[in-house]
């Protein structure tokens, strides 16, 4: 039974739940004797059931308390109070591993750093005969002192005397669990020995396999060992080889691959032998960096080929840049005009530029190649690359449903967002690489000459950074406290510290703004007022007044303007649902934009099972959330133009306004008896969710207030609760909340986990919710009941968005991960069970402009309403060669 806050234990005053594991809960206290926080955990019962396990207990507690070293976790008292057994340890602020490696992998220098003071913490117990035996990423706490590894040797309580076998009969568990079982293994299955796993003699050399899987993951960003079930891992475990890291993260130095290799070994004897070792080891690859394997002789001669290499390299180099040079003042005599030719979309394809399809084209930054996104008849939405020289353009493998698309400084790699992450390809043709999985709509990403990149993960933050070669990201402006909503598009200046970024009001778009701000001091400084995001090239910034863009002088250093303003191109098409053009620019005098005017809407339409088109509505979808009733007769819609809501009238196609304050109103919701609206209401600093009487008669009712970022999601079919989602105070998660509509009206938790948990629908009886997270890596549907979660089950299993709930109760539909095809999966809910079946594609959806992915099935889930597919009457692209030419006329 969970302790309560104020309960005393001995000395010890309960203070809150901090977690619970395979052995007990884990709660902070006070002791009252010393004055300070202690962390206390309580001991399962099956531990320590028994005069001969509590006599063992006791002694393998009093082993473990002799320990003291700077990074292991020391145990202070251990006690028993009616009934229940305990132990103090010390209270650790940080995080542990486990939850950092959520955001992926580490930089090297961390990793060493860590894998040191582990193995230096490893050789210190082992010295004194403890061997952790369960050693992994949640077992190691990262604070301010350092690492520190946690649960020291109490891994031996368990029982150990059945063997694997006894584990291999359970059911497939879920892919990113780690996965622990009681009373027959000591420890945690992705990281045990083969010796551990087969039942033999366990000593310090499977502390040191442990670790090794550990340092793998913490390098790669993914356990050394998967499975698709327990009995899948365990034979990885003990017969196959990882993957080697230089496959994964092509920096890895060789002797970090080999200290890996050897530390995985499958037979003791071929591994490091102590602990000490493998430390020596790991700070010889720390001193030697990526050099690290290679013998110093070799080095030393290297070296002076090198340097006569870079001599002869030089020499020729200033030879050929006077050659450029005559050659570049003899071309502007010869070609003193700008060129325009147009570039066609790869045969089959469409261009997908606008809205949150894909995002406009983008050219390298030497002016050679462009990637730009297309999608074929069927919506199946990838990333191109053409090179100027060429006039076929290649598919980059591995950029399904990928959107805004940003080149690296050297022109070698591109980032671009997909399935909630941010990933990168090094256009190779090998896999792309996420660094950061929890993006909800990027938003824009630029990529410094020091190697990090800038970018917004949502359409409601500010921007982070993150190093391209992964790690821990970093905030480096807010939203919070300023008159903006919204930090995206930015772009580095040529030092690589500066950049633009337009700042985004939602509620009030004519006020958005151009800043300039540096990484070293972020302060923004105004440029311009301006609907839309600019680029910088060739000294001067490109931007949009109206449909025209336009080319002004811009020092990259100061942020100044300077001189007048200079059409470029006449109707270039602009997505005012994002507050970007369809344009770009390199240093070098190339620009490319789509010839338009704003981006055109896209009409609604009643498709059956297979995606036939049975009939279109007279609905522009220049709006981006929306609800239909229950009755399937009106659609309510966050307006077109404006902000406010809008009700239409699905048979009559007639549409009529519902609200007229100064307010900005998203995520539009009915109640079950199609007579009210709830909408999210934005009145900075705060958010509202109100709801107004569809009919249009009275004011608006607010019904809760809150100055976090929330989103509405669904309303309960007895009509008595709402379902909302909430960003955490530190924006890196959501929650799932329900408000009651009587009584005291006070919010209470759903789904409390450290990840976007959001959009979430009641299932038609108003048990269960349906919910999409991203607590697997990448988004995906799981089911929990209500209003007292009990259980959880994952719905999809290859990625996931926008559930919805079949009217009859017996399916569930969401939008597949990749290839944005609605899925149908027939489900069975009874007396607190779920039964999932086979998930059936049905059709995929078109890709809108301003429309966030979004159907609804009919009140008899025959036919679904949801955008159109997209027509071909598409202009090219149009290039500009020698655009700073085309300013002088």
């Amino acid at each position: 039974m969970p302790l309560t806050a104020g309960l005393r234990l001995g000395p010890y005053e309960i203070l809150g739940a901090l977690g619970a594991g395979g052995m007990g809960e884990v709660y902070r206290a006070r002791d009252t004797r010393l004055g300070r926080d202690v962390a206390v955990k309580i001991l399962s019962s099956r531990l320590v059931s028994g005069p001969e396990l509590r006599e063992r207990f006791e002694r393998e507690a009093r082993t473990i308390s002799q320990l003291s070293h700077p990074h292991i976790c020391p145990l202070y008292d251990v006690g028993r109070q009616d009934d229940v057994d305990f132990l103090v340890m010390e209270y650790l602020e940080g995080e542990t591993l486990e939850h950092r490696l959520m955001r992926g992998p580490l930089p090297a220098d961390q990793l060493l750093k860590i894998a040191i003071q582990v193995s230096d913490a490893l050789g210190n117990a082992h010295q004194h005969g403890v061997v952790h035996r369960d050693l992994k990423p949640g077992n190691v706490m990262l604070t301010k002192t350092g690492a520190k590894l946690m649960d020291f040797g109490l891994a031996k309580l368990r029982a150990e005397s059945a063997p694997a076998v006894a584990a291999l009969a359970e059911m497939v568990t879920a892919p990113t669990r780690k996965l622990t079982v009681e009373g027959t293994l000591v420890g945690t299955f992705q990281y045990m020995a083969p010796e551990q796993l087969e039942g033999g003699e366990v000593d310090a050399r499977s502390d040191i396999f442990a670790l090794g899987a550990v340092i793998y993951e913490m390098a790669a960003g993914r356990p050394a060992f998967t499975g698709k079930s327990k009995a899948s891992l365990i034979a990885a475990i003990l017969s196959s080889e990882p993957k080697p890291l230089t496959e994964l993260q092509p920096m890895t130095p060789p002797a970090l691959e080999h200290l890996v290799r050897t530390c995985l070994a499958k037979n003791p004897e071929q591994r490091w032998q102590t602990a000490h070792d493998l430390k020596l080891e790991l700070e010889w690859v720390a001193e030697a960096g990526s050099k690290a394997g290679v013998p110093a002789p070799v080095l030393a001669r290297r070296k002076r080929r090198e340097w006569l290499l870079w001599g002869i390299t030089l020499f020729c180099f200033l030879v050929a840049l006077a050659g450029l040079f005559l050659a570049y003042r003899e071309h502007q005599r010869v070609l003193p005009i700008a060129v325009r030719s147009s570039i066609e979309p790869p045969e089959g394809q469409i261009f997908a530029f606008t809205g949150d399809v894909a995002g406009p084209p983008v050219i390298s930054p030497d002016g050679t190649r462009i990637v730009f996104a297309a999608s074929d008849q069927s919506n199946h939405q990838q990333l191109w690359l053409r090179s100027l020289n060429s006039t076929t353009p290649q598919l980059i493998a591995g950029t399904d449903n990928a959107t805004f698309p940003f080149w690296s400084p050297d022109s070698r790699k591109v980032g671009f967002f997909a399935d909630g992450s941010l990933k990168i390809s090094d256009l190779s043709g090998t896999p792309p690489v996420a660094l950061i999985n929890r993006v909800v709509y990027g938003r824009g990403g630029a990529w410094s000459r020091d190697g990090r990149i800038l970018f917004s993960p949502g359409f409601r933050y500010g921007l982070i950074s993150i190093p391209s070669t992964g790690g821990a990201y970093k905030d480096v402006l807010s939203t919070r406290d300023t008159e903006f909503t919204s930090f995206r598009w930015p772009q580095f200046m040529p030092d690589g510290k500066h950049f633009i970024y337009l700042a985004v009001h939602h509620e009030k778009g004519i006020e958005s703004s151009l800043f300039f701000a540096s990484l070293d001091d972020p302060k923004p400084k105004l440029v311009m007022r301006t609907s839309a995001a600019a680029r910088f090239g060739s000294g001067r910034l490109l931007f949009m007044r109206n449909t025209t863009l336009m080319s002004q002088k811009f020092d990259p250093t100061t942020g100044e303007l300077s001189g007048e303003a200079t059409p470029l191109a006449d109707q270039v098409l602009w997505d005012a649902g994002i507050w970007r053009a369809v344009f770009d620019v390199s240093e070098n005098g190339i620009a490319i934009h789509e010839p338009g005017t704003v981006a055109a809407s896209t009409r609604l339409a009643w498709m059956d099972r297979a995606g036939k088109q049975l009939s279109t509505l007279d609905v522009p979808t220049g709006f981006q959330t929306q609800s239909i009733s229950p009755d399937g007769r009106y659609l309510a819609v966050q307006g077109n133009p404006s902000t406010d809501l809008w009700i239409y009238d699905l048979e009559r196609g007639v549409h009529s306004r519902l609200t007229f304050e100064p307010m900005s109103r998203q995520f539009p919701i009915w109640s079950p008896d199609g007579r009210w609206v709830a909408s999210l209401t934005f009145l900075p600093p705060a958010s509202f969710i109100m709801r107004k009487r569809a009919d249009g008669i009275g004011p608006e009712e607010k019904l809760l207030e809150s100055k976090a970022i929330m989103a509405v999601c669904d309303w309960s079919p007895d009509g008595k609760h709402i379902l909302y989602a909430q960003a955490t105070e530190n924006g890196a998660a959501s929650w799932i909340w329900a408000l009651p509509l009587d009584g005291d009206r006070k919010p209470f938790p759903l789904v409390q986990t450290p990840f976007y948990n959001a959009p979430a629908v009641f299932s038609p009886d108003g048990k269960w919710i349906a919910y999409q997270s991203n607590e697997s890596g990448r988004p995906e549907i799981y089911v929990t009941t209500f209003p007292q979660p009990s259980g959880k089950w994952q719905v999809s299993t290859n990625g996931g968005y926008t559930p919805k709930w079949g009217r009859d109760g017996k399916e569930i539909f969401y939008i597949a991960s990749g290839d944005t095809r609605v899925t149908a999966v027939p489900v069975r809910a009874k007396a607190g069970q779920f039964t999932i079946g086979e998930a059936k594609p049905l059709f995929r959806l078109s890709g809108t402009a301003q429309l966030f992915s979004w159907f609804e099935p009919s009140t008899r889930s025959d036919k679904f309403l949801a955008p159109a597919p997209m027509g071909e009457n598409q202009p090219p692209l149009t290039l500009i060669t020698n655009w700073t030419a085309a300013l002088s006329k």
